[in-house]
């Protein structure tokens, strides 16, 4: 809902009574503020408690509360059946409006608005343009900025942070220090939290997690069952997805695609056009790059790169400093190691 409607100021005609008027249809008197001033308006059908501040400029109408020790300072607005109490502060020119909470010591500011059923309590600061709305909860030491937009039955709590352009909506949790930015969309009934870090314009949804130390940026997107945690990145066009797990220290990114079970350790590094899936294992510092495709219960490991066109799959292992390249296959219960180089034209089983 925005507020786009005038404000009209106009004494009651006949009113013997300088503190009253007409707000939007509403008779509304000033408030007298608990040092003894007289206060901004509210309406009749509200509820401002003797405690509370209401500043010259701000109103409460429809059939708003203001209890407590809150402030609605500037030209603050709360309306419908909108609450604000505890000690939480509204000011410049944020909106309270339809069924929202505004508790404890939460404050909501600048061209911020929360409305529809959403709660915000705890030490939350929400402010720039910022948007909470639905059935959305935002709690602790969380603070909404910029032009964030927290929709859906999201809930934001502990020390995250969510702005810019992000968006989080539908189930999506946010929690401990993870940070949301740029123009990410975190959904669906994804779980965000450690140090993780979402950015770019990366997309989280199904009911994947990332956490810990964990960054995503770029286009990338994350989904199904996913799991990146650790120290892991996922850049630029990368997908991770089905119940793939990404950790430790690796790097997946270009047009890159982790998905199925595989699983992608340590320092490995998923680049390029590269995919793996199956139950397959990338760990050690090994490389999967170009248009390679690890699949089965293949495991590339140590140093092992494979690049090119190759193919290594079924139970074949890579490690050591083994290469394989150009249109090569490596399958079955194949094993490369230490510096064997496989390049064009290799088939079939590989001992």
């Amino acid at each position: 809902m925005s507020d786009s409607s005038t404000f009209t100021h106009q004494l009651e005609s006949g009113s013997n009574e300088p503190d009253t008027t007409v707000i939007e249809g509403q008779r509304c008197r000033r408030h007298r503020n608990p040092n003894g001033s007289l206060g901004g308006w509210v309406a009749e059908t509200a509820y401002v408690a003797p405690t509370a501040y209401i500043g010259d400029n701000a109103k409460v109408l429809d059939n708003a509360k203001v209890l407590g020790y809150a402030k609605v300072l500037g030209h603050a607005k709360v309306f419908g059946t909108a609450t604000v109490c505890g000690t939480a502060k509204v000011y410049g020119y944020a909106r309270i409006f339809d069924n929202a909470r505004v508790l404890d010591c939460a404050q909501v500011l600048d061209n911020a608005q929360v409305s529809g059923n959403a709660w915000i309590s705890g030490t939350v600061k929400v402010y720039g343009y910022a948007r909470i709305f639905d059935n959305a909860q935002v709690l602790d030491y969380v603070k909404v900025y910029g032009h964030a937009r927290i929709s859906g039955y999201a809930r934001i709590s502990g020390k995250a942070l969510v702005y810019d352009n992000a968006q989080v909506y539908f189930n999506a949790w946010i929690s401990g220090n993870a940070w949301i930015f740029d123009n990410a969309k975190v959904s669906g009934n994804t779980w965000i939290f450690g140090n993780a870090r979402i950015s770019g314009n990366a997309w989280i949804y199904g009911n994947a997690n990332v956490y810990d130390n964990a960054q995503v940026s770029g286009n990338t997107w994350i989904y199904g069952h996913a799991r990146i945690f650790g120290h892991a990145q996922v850049l630029d066009y990368a997908q991770v997805s089905g119940n793939a797990q990404v950790s430790g220290n690796t790097w997946i990114y270009g047009h890159a695609k982790v998905y199925g079970y595989a699983q992608v350790l340590d320092h490995a590094q998923v680049l390029d056009s590269a995919k793996v899936s199956g139950n397959a294992c990338i760990y050690g510092h090994a490389q999967v790059l170009g248009y390679a495709r690890i699949f089965g219960y293949a495991k590339v490991l140590d140093y092992a790169q494979v690049f090119g066109y190759a193919k290594i799959h079924g139970k074949a292992e890579l490690f050591g400093k083994a290469d394989v390249s150009g249109n090569s296959r490596v399958f079955t219960l194949g094993r490369l190691t230490s510096r064997a180089h496989v390049t064009n034209g290799i088939r079939g089983f590989i001992a």
